[in-house]
Parts: structure tokens; C-alpha cells; sequence
């Protein structure tokens, strides 16, 4: 993995899904640990996965696997989209089939074979989502949608982790679950470095190689993201907001946003407030 923020997913019920119509977006390159699925409904959108940028126009389809560097971008017109979000690994833990594979058809055109079943599967998935609280329900449909993918998708293989790797994923995932819990509230390199088990220096090496940043650039990125986000879609004060999220003063959030994004977040709102909109 290289300099990407880790997003970690809410799930709106006890099934680990999440699935929801969205508006345009502007979304910076993150990774998570679920697979993703987007459908546009109408206009158009980009999507970035790894190095490539996609171009969605409506019934388009994307698909995105856990731990892979993704963002999007606004296209022409403005853009609703459906967007689920899943671990198929924890929700049907006794299947093995995908275990080790990764999908490699990412676009999935309204003129291709598998067009078909994935969009009506995920129709009815969200119909039976927002319509239903039976839980046993939804996974069913959720089974289908991913039985649907499995049959009409390329895969590959990407091998099988060594125990050492599994270990290391679950400390990584267990201290970056810390940092977006507590981002808002000072972290010191000792009480991270507790949460992983590691003394401070260990930590350091263990993070920088898992995440490709420093403890330090990783938390300031995650909380000037927080910040750009609430920028964009609520009128707080600038103090409030860099409190808010985590920054120590308005000064050290000015700079630190400076030296991000070139501007000072006053001017960064007044230029993208009225072209951005809530994001996923």
C-alpha cells in the first residue's frame, strides 16, 4: 500500500453492508477493506482506481476491491450514483472460492453480458435494503448480487497471505480504526504506538511501511480531509471546524492546509463550495 487515507465504513445495519443513492461527489484516493460497487443512475462521474480514470455515464458500473486506491470525480452533469459498500469475507465467512482473487473487470458497460444480472441484482438488493429489516432477507440478496459477480466477472489470483501478513493487516487495521475514532483529540506517538503493541520506534518502521506515510503525515492528511469535507458542506467557522478536527490551533490548521492544498481553507471554500457536495 502507498499514501492513502484508510476510510473506514459504517454500516447502516448489524449486516456489514453499506448501500445508499448518492449525489455528485468529489472523493480523495482512500482505501477500505470492503469491496465496492458503484452504479450511476444519472449523469456522469469519474472514478480513479490505482492509475487508471474511468468515465461513468448512466446504468455504467464499476467495481472496486478492498485495499485498492480509489477516488471520484464530478463529470459534466450532475451525478447520482448507487454505491454499496461490502466485506464478502466476514459476511459469507464459509465460502472459500474468492478467497485469494481479486476482480479484475473494473467498468462493466450497459452493452456487456454481465451488465444484466449485476444491475438488476443490485436494484432489487437496495429495494429489499431500505424496504425490509429482515437481516437474513438482505444477506440473501446481497448472496445473489455476489454469486452474479463470481459467474459473469474476470478474477485473478493475488496469492495467499503469510501468517506474518495477516498479522501485520489486523495490527495496521486495528491502530488506523484508533486514529479515525480519535482523530478529533490529541494522539501522541506513545498512545498509538500502545495500541499496536510496539515500542515508538518499531512503530514508526511498521507504519510507515503499512500505510507509506509517517504517523504524523497520515493523521494530519486524515484530519485536513475531515476538514475539507465540513468546507464544503456546512457553514461553520474556520476555528470551529480545525478544532473540531483535531488541529491544536488555527494557526497550525492554516498552514498545514497551506501547505496542502496552496491555498488558505477560506479561499479553498469560496473557490469549490458551490461544485462539490456530500460525499460517501
Amino acid at each position: 500500500m502507498s499514501g492513502f487515507l484508510y476510510e473506514r465504513v459504517h454500516y447502516d445495519k448489524n449486516i456489514k453492508l453499506f448501500l445508499t443513492p448518492l449525489t455528485a461527489v468529489f472523493v480523495d484516493m482512500h482505501i477500505h477493506d470492503e469491496m465496492e460497487v458503484i452504479c450511476v443512475l444519472k449523469g456522469d462521474m469519474h472514478v480513479l482506481v490505482n492509475n487508471q480514470k474511468y468515465h461513468l455515464n448512466p446504468g455504467d458500473i464499476i467495481i472496486i476491491n478492498a485495499f485498492e486506491p480509489h477516488g471520484t470525480l464530478k463529470g459534466n452533469h450532475d451525478c447520482m450514483h448507487m454505491l454499496l459498500q461490502f466485506n464478502p469475507f466476514e459476511i459469507f465467512s464459509n465460502i472459500d472460492y474468492q478467497k485469494g482473487m481479486r476482480c479484475i473487470s473494473y467498468k462493466i458497460d450497459k452493452d456487456t453480458e454481465a451488465h444484466v444480472p449485476l444491475y438488476n441484482s443490485l436494484q432489487e438488493l437496495y429495494r429489499v435494503f431500505v424496504s425490509s429489516s429482515n437481516e437474513l432477507r438482505i444477506k440473501g440478496h446481497l448472496s445473489i448480487l455476489y454469486a452474479d459477480m463470481i459467474e459473469n466477472l474476470e478474477w485473478e489470483s493475488i496469492g495467499t497471505k503469510s501468517k506474518k501478513e495477516e498479522s501485520d493487516l489486523f495490527i495496521f487495521q486495528k491502530v488506523i480504526h484508533y486514529i479515525c475514532d480519535n482523530y478529533h483529540q490529541p494522539i501522541t506517538l506513545d498512545q498509538i504506538s500502545k495500541v499496536s503493541g510496539f515500542s515508538t520506534y518499531h512503530f514508526c518502521r511498521f507504519f510507515k511501511r503499512m500505510s507509506g506515510l509517517t504517523f504524523i503525515e497520515y493523521l494530519t492528511n486524515l484530519r485536513l480531509d475531515k476538514a475539507v469535507f465540513s468546507l464544503l458542506t456546512n457553514e461553520k467557522a474556520i476555528c470551529k471546524i480545525a478544532y473540531e478536527c483535531g488541529f491544536a490551533s488555527i494557526k497550525s490548521f492554516n498552514r498545514a492546509f497551506k501547505n496542502a492544498y496552496g491555498i488558505s481553507p477560506r479561499e479553498y471554500r469560496k473557490r469549490f463550495v458551490s461544485s462539490h457536495v456530500s460525499k460517501t
